[in-house]
């Protein structure tokens, strides 16, 4: 059984025009831990308070357990929904100890019933030791955990948690969430929550929900979200991502970064070999079983490129020269070609570091690489695409067209648009120079 049910949920809030959630369809099995994922203001928390009770739909329907809770004709409280909410600030009365604030949803039950279910998520929590303490004399990590009892005790049908690691800093965060994960599954319950940061929804999520502008934009695991993103929008919720276009041919795709034969290029979702023509594999993310199915661009994250050559810095005035290099013939499921480009700044993250280098025409390329690798700004390098590397986004704001090509890097989740666009030869292939194997030129994206 599923224990929620949304159908064509829409929230039109007085005054405004565009829906806050529009039109969402959703359904999330017992004991699943869902993530709601998003820009700012697209909506998650809408939906979470339709869920809960604290919105009223302008229509479609809440079923919880079974049970609708919600449709055109009928609205359930909160209090009788059989889903429990943790705000974002944990809400906590100030002026009840630990006991007592997690007691407080239980006011049905009798007292005995109510001290030894108080007695038992305590106990789950690890908070039985500061059962008479009060939220001030607590840390944030033990406040976070007694919103959690509060929200467990009167055994909700489902979770709903509104951010609930964003009052915590890094160190701490990473603990509380392990901690919340493992008491979530260790009690059963069904879980939804809202978070930005992907890390959280990457180490909790079963599944995750991406929303976008009100809208259910994709929903899969971790692994599928990762392996086959929708657009952009969706790769870049994994952070920062190069987002190259892509032309077909015989058995495989062209890329400015080289080339990806589809047969036996590993993406996470496919990982047997599949032919032009179909692919006996339904979840193939670069064919499928359509002949003509064709991603719409390649998506790169930051370690999947490599520089494999480093020059001398370009000269005052002009681009300088770029290192000499001949791709040959890559191996099966592997890429060839390559960018020459300019370093812009050098990024030091401890044991890595990130490149940013700018090609010829303002396209730029964000590599990360080993520490120990020196990259002088102002050096002409060669980035090149990893061995199979690279993941099919299905769609992009604008055509990603072969001629002309706008492409670059975006942000995540931050609606970055391309701005300029540069041309490609009528059959796929780049414009030589001089008999060189040099890519051409790439734009670089800037925001809207």
């Amino acid at each position: 059984m599923m224990a929620l049910e949304l159908h064509g949920l829409t929230k039109t809030f007085p005054g405004m025009e565009r829906p806050a959630v529009r039109d969402v369809s959703l359904e999330v099995a017992e004991g699943e831990i869902l993530a709601l994922v998003g820009a700012s203001g697209s909506g998650k928390t809408t939906l979470l308070r339709m869920i809960a009770g604290l919105e009223v739909p302008t229509s479609g329907t809440i079923a919880i357990a079974g049970r609708t809770v919600c449709d055109g004709r009928s609205f359930t409280p909160p209090e009788r929904r059989g889903a429990s909410l943790v705000f974002q600030d944990y809400a906590l009365f100030p002026h009840l100890d630990v006991t007592r604030n997690v007691a407080y949803g239980l006011r049905r039950l009798g007292r005995r019933e109510r001290k030894e279910r108080v007695r038992e998520v305590l106990a789950l929590v690890g908070l039985e030791e500061l059962a008479d303490r009060y939220p001030h004399e607590l840390s944030g990590g033990q406040q976070q955990r007694v919103a959690l009892a509060r929200a467990l005790a009167p055994r909700p049908e489902v979770l709903l948690l509104d951010e609930p690691f964003s009052n915590l800093d890094r160190v701490l965060k990473a603990r509380i969430r392990e901690e919340v994960g493992e008491l979530i599954r260790r009690a059963g319950t069904t879980a939804i929550f809202v978070v930005h940061d992907c890390e959280d929804a990457l180490a909790l999520g079963d599944r995750i929900a991406v929303v976008r502008d009100g809208e259910l934009w994709q929903v899969g695991t971790p692994r599928e979200l990762y392996a086959a993103p929708r657009d952009e929008y969706v790769a870049a919720f994994f952070g920062e991502v190069n987002l190259l276009p892509v032309q077909p041919e015989a058995e495989g795709y062209a890329t400015p970064l080289g080339r990806i034969d589809a047969h036996t290029h590993h993406t996470g979702v496919h990982a047997r070999g599949c032919t032009r023509s179909s692919c006996a594999w339904p979840g193939c993310a670069w064919l499928g079983n359509a002949a003509d199915a064709c991603p719409a661009a390649v998506a790169y994250q930051p370690e999947e490129l490599e520089i494999v050559a480093i020059g001398e810095g370009a000269e005052e005035g002009g681009a300088g020269e770029f290192p000499t290099y001949s791709p040959g013939v890559a191996a099966e499921g592997q890429h060839s070609g390559g960018v020459a480009a300019t370093v812009l700044r050098v990024l030091f993250r401890g044991r890595g570091q990130l490149v940013v280098a700018r090609a010829d025409d303002g396209c730029v390329l964000r590599v990360q690489m080993d520490a120990a690798q020196p990259v002088p700004v102002g050096a002409r390098v060669l980035v090149r695409a990893r061995p199979g590397a690279g993941r099919p986004v299905r769609e992009t704001a604008s055509a990603l067209e072969w001629a002309p090509v706008p492409i670059g890097t975006r942000g995540a989740l931050d609606g970055q648009r391309p701005s300029r666009e540069v041309e490609f030869e009528n059959d796929g292939s780049p414009p030589a120079e001089n008999g060189s194997n040099r890519y051409p030129p790439l734009p670089i994206a800037r925001r809207a």
